[in-house]
């Protein structure tokens, strides 16, 4: 079939665009690495900058012969650009996934995302690497941290509800979910309302509660920059799927309830501490660790090429699934001891540092 001379020319102008992406895009990647050379003696960074200025024309020219479209945008462009260069330069990733907790991890006291932790994460993206927000909040407490990291933008996951959840950060979509049976509800909050411990779930941007002016649920609300919407009947109120719920109260009333809770519900759910005033009920075998590896077989990830970071009890069982589980210095006895390293603590950007010295090391 003949083309068009107009559709020949829009061809030639599609063509000549896509080369100067191409070139655009190799000479971001080679100032990239000419930068990280640097770093290396004088005869390691002229051995690499030959090597590397070789293998990028290689990359230059074989991309220019592809079709645009091969493609689908110019960030999987770019990332496509970068394993296709560590592939010909005959040096890969070791670790390609990092799992971090939140509270008490990746973030501050004061629940703040450090400018040296956004610039690590953004480094070991842009390198080809994912990142997987895995914490006990709800979707919607996790999205901010997602977007001052620009997972939205670049990339990304959050495994919320302690590993019963994985969203996409870009398009916002469930890839996995579970749910409590909803004809044991009304069990849980039994027991809530017998032992006198405030219990609550989650409906969207809403922390809700039939203890709304309790001060471990309003904490939990300012945790996860969420509001609280107290009803009067939370067994006759939750109608929709409901992912966990959560007793919470003083440390030493959420250690005495902890066996009583799990010998209560039974093999049927997962009770556990997430925090020190926070008691976690999900549906059996759920956890970090099993939530970590269905995202691993989901994203075609080998445990071995997976860094996860944690500080507490429930973040042992995603240390152990990961290649490298490293806990924080501020993190309790019982992970640390489990460790494969422990980094410095979440107010001294520890997370950032695991980045720095095992993700961000020359390939």
């Amino acid at each position: 079939m003949e083309t068009s001379e107009g559709d020949t020319s829009a061809d030639t102008k599609s063509g000549h665009l896509w080369r100067h992406q191409v070139d655009i895009g190799c000479g971001h990647l080679w100032r990239h690495q000419d930068l990280a050379y640097r770093r290396d003696s004088d005869e390691t960074t002229r051995r690499k900058t030959q090597k590397g200025r070789a293998v990028l024309e290689k990359l230059s020219c074989f991309l220019s012969d592809r079709n645009p479209s091969w493609f689908s945008s110019r960030q999987k462009a770019l990332r496509g650009m970068r394993n296709l260069f560590y592939s010909l330069m005959g040096e890969t990733m070791k670790y390609k996934l990092l799992a971090t907790d939140l509270d008490g991890t990746l973030v501050t006291e004061d629940k703040r995302v450090t400018d040296r932790t956004k610039k690590a994460v953004k480094a070991f993206v842009e390198r080809g690497g994912t990142v997987v927000l895995s914490s006990g909040r709800p979707s919607y407490g996790v999205w901010y941290v997602a977007d001052e990291l620009g997972l939205s933008e670049s990339g990304g996951y959050i495994l919320a509800y302690n590993g019963g959840e994985l969203l996409d950060c870009k398009d916002g979509k469930v890839k996995f979910s579970v749910q409590i049976p909803p004809g044991r509800i009304a069990e849980i909050v039994g027991l809530s309302r017998r032992y006198r411990t405030a219990i609550l779930t989650y409906e969207n941007e809403y922390v809700i509660s039939e203890s709304g002016s309790d001060i471990y649920v309003q904490g939990e609300a300012r945790n996860t920059r969420m509001k609280v919407k107290e009803i009067p009947d939370l067994v006759s109120y939750l109608t929709f799927p409901v992912v966990k719920m959560m007793m919470v109260g003083s440390e030493g009333q959420i250690l005495r309830m902890e066996p009583v809770i799990r010998e209560a519900l039974g093999p049927d759910f997962s009770v556990f501490r997430s925090e020190a005033y926070h008691l976690e009920i999900l549906p059996s075998g759920i956890d970090k660790g099993s939530g970590l590896l269905k995202t691993l077989k989901y994203l075609g990830i080998s445990r071995e090429e997976t860094v996860s970071c944690g500080d507490y009890d429930n973040d042992i069982p995603m240390n152990e699934a990961a290649g490298l589980g490293v806990a924080m210095e501020n993190g309790c006895p019982a992970i640390k001891a489990k460790a494969d390293y422990i980094t410095c603590s979440n107010e001294e950007d520890g997370v950032a540092a695991v980045i720095e010295k095992f993700m961000l090391q020359d390939h």
